[in-house]
């Protein structure tokens, strides 16, 4: 796995949770790739990533029926917001919040080593949440910019609302299982419209 996008706010953040130790922050970036499923994203020309948007949309689908037509309804796909926090890590909201302000990060990270995948589409859930009805009341390219500017300049990432993140993501505590059936539903609907899934989700960021 070579240098890919994103890779740059990871690397940042470990150098400054190591006290500003290159060496550390390197082999900790190394033992990321290498130890976790981190890098899945990265492979087969980012397919496991066009995956997680598929999921992700059926997840606010499923949580959130109204918000996910109001997106449809308004030309907005959830992939805008989600590729940076998912090839980041959520690393990439760092910049707009205070260098020290990395206690509710640093959990997400926790999340991440322990549950994998799972535990960032809990983080994606709670944060979108929060901001329901402020995205209800947005349309056409204003709700397109706060996906992708504002939402992680959210208050809810801030050190002091660490327990009110809490309650939202722990709202969203996912099983394996409606992960992997939802997985496995792309693959039912590549058979039956007889593309391969690559095909599928592009197909279905189009319609969206």
């Amino acid at each position: 796995l070579d240098y890919c996008q994103g890779m740059n706010y990871i690397a940042a953040f470990l150098y400054q949770i190591t006290q500003f130790k290159e060496d550390e922050a390197f082999y900790l970036l190394l033992g990321l790739s290498k130890n976790s499923n981190f890098k899945d994203i990265f492979i087969d020309d980012m397919q496991k990533l066009k995956i997680f948007f598929y999921i992700l949309r059926r997840l606010i689908f499923l949580y959130m029926p109204e918000l996910i037509t109001y997106f449809n309804s308004n030309s907005v796909n959830v992939r805008y917001c989600a590729s940076p926090w998912m090839i980041t890590l959520f690393t990439n909201f760092y910049q707009y919040h205070d260098g020290y302000d990395s206690k509710i990060l640093v959990q997400i990270w926790d999340d991440f080593l322990l549950h994998g995948w799972k535990s960032i589409f809990s983080s994606i859930l709670a944060l979108i949440k929060y901001n329901y009805d402020k995205l209800l009341n947005l349309k056409g390219d204003e709700l397109l910019t706060f996906l992708i500017n504002d939402l992680s300049k959210s208050e809810i990432l801030k050190n002091e609302n660490y327990e009110i993140f809490e309650k939202y993501k722990n709202s969203y505590k996912l099983k394996d299982s409606i992960i992997n059936n939802l997985e496995e539903e792309i693959d039912l609907e590549a058979a039956i419209y007889k593309v391969n899934f690559s095909l599928l989700i592009d197909k279905a960021d189009e319609e969206n």
